[in-house]
């Protein structure tokens, strides 16, 4: 490298290797704009960094969630660390929303609100200003930016649109789609500044934010969404991270690991003595990969048989005509069957496999395993539907696209087999195989 430079270099200087003075401007030139270019740009990567922490106020850590927790997981991060650390918590709702003045139509979207309590404001500030203290009811205080945008001032009523926490995608089937968002009616009661923290925002960005902030125990209620947050945030007085090797962000998230229930995932233990069993449920449909390997894990450490069930809901269950669906199958998959039993729910289970749920026939023997092409019909369906041995049934359900979409899928199938009851319960369930 040192040669090929050198020998350009002395082809523009000449022979006598003295170089011209179009070269040595060229060469100062370039090495000044090299220069300026390394300190405009460390320059303004300091910029950012000191807007982005003067924006995080007091916050050291912050824990933000796509779920809703309990409260209490912010004064348990309080009493179950050293008082070393100093640590104060404050939980919050942040959520994005759209506002729009009530008088002057003038609109603002993805803007940032936030349910507080007062505990926010002495740490969306510095140590060294004063915090301010939030009223309590319906009001709402907004910051510079958003009150220009709006050319709202205190005492302006706002309409602040919140999308409502979905436990449900509304990307699959069962979510709600008519019904995603709601509406505050609030009075703007303050214009929060800079300095008092009005630029408040936990994502660095060049852009100004757009901040609201409501009264936590408000967005509660109105989210339906009682003594609980998806958010907390800390501040600690000392970085004293103790004897140990542990830091403050470890040591939090060990007390979140000791301290957060179930409940906070989302999860239900149902326990069913007279049956016999414990059932682990999702309030969001389905329980995630990791929750249910998790699961899995720690019943073989316990020495529990798990037994993993997908519950589905099913547009119809309906009995055909064998001769019609096997003369014509293009007909038979489609035509309307002449009894059918509307929203029904199908459960696939692994009959027979350790831990699966003790279902027997009719006649008290156990239920074998099921092939494929096999189903357990229980005896309410079987006597709506008047099924028999043989009788071809369908099953009608919805597909959920990539694009959230859902097509209705006719699943033609014939059962065969003997009746059968769900153990512990006195109803009797008809056996069919089913001949795709």
């Amino acid at each position: 490298m040192r040669c090929v430079w050198r020998t350009t270099f002395d082809a523009a200087c000449g022979t006598t290797g003295a170089p011209t003075p179009v070269v040595a401007i060229g060469v100062a030139t370039a090495t000044a704009v090299l220069t300026g270019a390394l300190l405009v740009g460390d320059s303004m990567r300091t910029s950012l960094r000191s807007m982005a922490l003067s924006r995080l106020g007091g916050v050291d850590h912050a824990m933000v969630g796509n779920r809703y927790v309990d409260q209490q997981l912010a004064t348990a991060l309080v009493d179950s660390t050293s008082p070393s650390l100093g640590i104060e918590a404050s939980p919050l709702i942040i959520e994005s929303a759209g506002i729009v003045h009530a008088d002057t139509r003038a609109r603002a979207n993805q803007i940032s609100v936030f349910g507080v309590e007062p505990s926010f404001w002495r740490l969306a500030t510095s140590a060294a200003q004063a915090p301010i203290e939030m009223p309590t009811g319906r009001i709402v205080w907004i910051n510079e930016p958003l009150a220009r945008a709006l050319d709202a001032a205190p005492g302006d009523d706002v309409l602040v649109r919140i999308g409502k926490p979905a436990k449900v995608s509304t990307e699959t089937l069962l979510g709600r789609r008519d019904d995603t968002a709601l509406t505050l009616r609030l009075t703007v009661e303050r214009v929060v500044t800079a300095r008092e923290g009005g630029e408040f925002a936990l994502t660095p960005s060049q852009s100004t934010p757009y901040n609201a902030w409501i009264p936590l125990r408000v967005v509660q209620r109105r989210l339906d969404q009682t003594d609980r947050v998806n958010a907390i945030l800390v501040r600690t007085d000392s970085t004293d991270a103790g004897d140990d090797s542990l830091s403050t962000a470890d040591r939090l998230d060990a007390v979140l690991q000791r301290a957060w229930t179930p409940s906070d995932l989302g999860l239900d233990f149902r326990v069913d003595e007279p049956r016999g069993y414990i059932a682990l449920e999702s309030d969001r449909l389905l329980l995630e990969p990791e929750v249910e390997a998790a699961v899995i894990e720690v019943a073989g450490d316990v020495k529990v048989l798990p037994a993993p069930v997908l519950t589905y809901l099913a547009n119809a269950i309906g009995i055909e005509s064998v001769t019609d669906a096997d003369a014509n199958p293009v007909a038979g998959a489609t035509a309307a069957p002449p009894r059918a039993i509307p929203y029904s729910t199908v459960a696939a289970v692994d009959v027979g496999a350790p831990g699966a749920p003790p279902l027997v026939l009719a006649d008290g023997s156990p239920a074998p395993v099921m092939e494929l092409g096999e189903i357990l019909l229980n005896e309410w369906a079987a006597e709506d539907l008047d099924a028999r041995v043989g009788d071809r049934v369908r099953l009608s359900y919805f597909l959920t696209s990539s694009s959230g979409s859902s097509t209705r899928t006719p699943s033609p199938s014939c059962f065969a087999g003997s009746c059968a009851w769900i153990a512990r319960r006195p109803i009797r369930a008809s056996r069919r195989r089913i001949r795709a």
